[in-house]
């Protein structure tokens, strides 16, 4: 099933569980449901905030299992790795062909060619060189300061003659 199709499912599920849950006879057609009321607000309210509650938890959850996955792998790289590469090393001596890899059930193993790089130990001292002898490789960033900026407008009432306009103040939705 293609996500749109579940996240359409899922809306029509949500739709016959937000219908009234009084209607126990299949006679009568289920009614949708409607805010016209504090009880229906609440539950609705409530919904969303319950929502968003699982989403920090699946959030942290599934940032905990990649922490966990990594220090697992890490952990399984310290232990094995040097015999895995060995007898990778072995076997593609064995095989006796131009293959650099291996395909096993689990997964592909084996050595790729990198070219050589650049590893930039000292940042600050790279800069500095390359700022006497390399200038073009030094890139200068410039960013508004908002709130600079805010407070300025604030205090003299001056802002800039285009580029942009004060949002005038508003009650703002929210739901928490």
């Amino acid at each position: 099933m293609d996500t749109t199709s579940a996240t359409a499912n899922a809306l029509l599920d949500l739709h016959a569980a937000m219908t009234d849950p009084g209607q126990d006879d299949a006679s009568h057609a289920a009614k949708p449901f409607i805010i016209d009321n504090e009880q229906a607000a609440n539950w609705i309210v409530r919904k969303i905030v319950e929502a968003r509650a699982y989403g920090e938890r699946a959030a942290e959850w599934a940032a905990a299992e990649k922490r966990r996955a990594e220090q697992e792998e890490e952990r399984l790289m310290f232990l094995f790795g040097a015999q895995l590469r060995a007898w990778v090393v072995a076997e593609l001596r064995r095989l006796n062909n131009r293959k650099k890899s291996i395909a096993l059930p689990a997964g592909r193993i084996g050595f790729r060619h990198e070219d050589s790089r650049i590893a930039i130990d000292d940042e600050d001292v790279v800069l500095a060189w390359c700022r006497q002898h390399l200038p073009e490789a030094v890139k200068v960033s410039e960013k508004l300061m908002k709130s600079v900026l805010a407070d300025h407008v604030a205090a003299t009432g001056e802002i800039p003659e285009a580029g942009i306009h004060i949002e005038p103040a508003h009650d703002q939705f929210f739901i928490k």
